[in-house]
């Protein structure tokens, strides 16, 4: 399974009683993909403490299963739950011990530090001073996580589950800045015609975009793409060859939008996130079309949570009538997905397209 993880600090403060105290929190939201469908959505409490250590006060977790939830597994709460716990000293050093989760029965981690000198190749070059931790999770199962200076949580490894996880891209660090070189544009955007001409089984121009595409890619990429993003970029463009060459228009359209949300993660180098996943929504709603055309429904339920997520961290960037007519349209979308009325669904989708451009 192809995993990924996004993590963004949401435009939200929570406030939580301790100890007779209203602490001020902030919220991040963590999302993970399974082959690109939604298996987890979690928002995290952490704050500062006067001494520079960051404290973990619970999460909301929401775990999915073929896009319905399943459970919410791993939710707590300080002063609800427990206690909160420690999930970053303010000065780490080899040996130490401290539990970010520390619930007994409930909720339960302990973090050994292993190494602060390490270095690990990042999406521009080599990061020095990252720090190695063995987690132990209250099923007995053990995970290696690097916490690298600028990013947070770098690296995160089960060996015994085969599983690893790296960041790809991190902003701001990544930033490039100025405007948005036109290759990106490109690569971002195609997308949604590449959606219309295979739609329309306009092989010529699938096959046009798609040189096009090649020709942008070439170029870009001589200016130096993080590895990971380059390698999902790569594997994107082959995708859509292969669906294109063989005349599939699900798989073309399948492979269009795979290929615009890592065209979406260029952008990410040049833009503002929150811009990005305006144009992430979009996505999502042709995402949409294309699962309610196949009648499949745990994959309709689970990119209408997709939307949600994303919209959870753009709302605030949006106009007070665009996001309206925004929330409305994902209103129309959730009742269509969850009642089974894919035609419905393909309206309410290609209604939500027409209101995020007009944001």
């Amino acid at each position: 399974m192809a995993l990924r993880h996004e993590i963004t600090l949401l435009p939200e403060i929570k406030t939580i009683e301790w100890e007779g105290q209203q602490v001020d929190t902030v919220v991040s939201q963590f999302t993970a993909y399974g082959d690109g469908r939604v298996l987890e959505v979690a928002r995290d409490f952490f704050a500062q403490a006067d001494d520079g250590s960051v404290w973990y006060f619970g999460e909301d977790v929401e775990n999915y299963v073929d896009g319905v939830l399943d459970n919410t597994d791993g939710t707590w709460l300080a002063g609800k739950d427990g206690p909160p716990g420690m999930i970053a000293p303010a000065d780490p050093q080899v040996g130490d011990v401290y539990r970010p989760e520390n619930i007994p029965g409930f909720v339960f981690e302990e973090v050994t530090v292993r190494s602060i000198t390490e270095t690990v190749d990042g999406p521009q070059g080599p990061i020095s001073g990252a720090m190695l931790v063995e987690e132990l999770l209250m099923d007995g199962v053990v995970e290696d996580k690097i916490f690298a200076p600028g990013y947070g949580e770098f690296m995160a490894q089960v060996v015994s589950e085969d599983e690893l996880v790296t960041v790809s891209i991190g902003v701001p660090l990544d930033a490039v800045g100025g405007p948005v070189p036109a290759e990106v544009d490109q690569l971002a955007t195609a997308g949604a015609d590449l959606f219309v001409a295979a739609g329309a089984a306009d092989w010529a121009a699938v096959t046009a975009l798609l040189d096009s595409l090649n020709t942008a890619w070439a170029s870009y990429r001589e200016t130096g793409v993080p590895p990971l993003t380059a390698d999902g970029m790569d594997v994107a463009l082959e995708a859509l060859a292969a669906a294109a060459g063989g005349e599939d228009a699900p798989a073309t359209q399948q492979a269009a939008n795979d290929l615009a949300y890592v065209g979406n993660d260029l952008r990410l180098r040049h833009e503002e996130p929150a811009a990005v996943d305006v144009d992430r929504m979009d996505i999502v709603a042709r995402q949409i079309m294309v699962d309610a055309a196949a009648d499949d429904e745990a994959f309709v339920l689970g990119d209408v949570r997709h939307l949600d997520a994303l919209w959870a961290r753009t709302f605030q960037n949006v106009d007070g009538s665009a996001a309206s007519s925004i929330e409305g349209q994902l209103a129309d979308l959730r009742v269509a997905a969850e009642s089974g009325d894919y035609p419905a669904a393909i309206a309410a989708a290609e209604a939500l397209r027409q209101a995020l451009d007009g944001s």
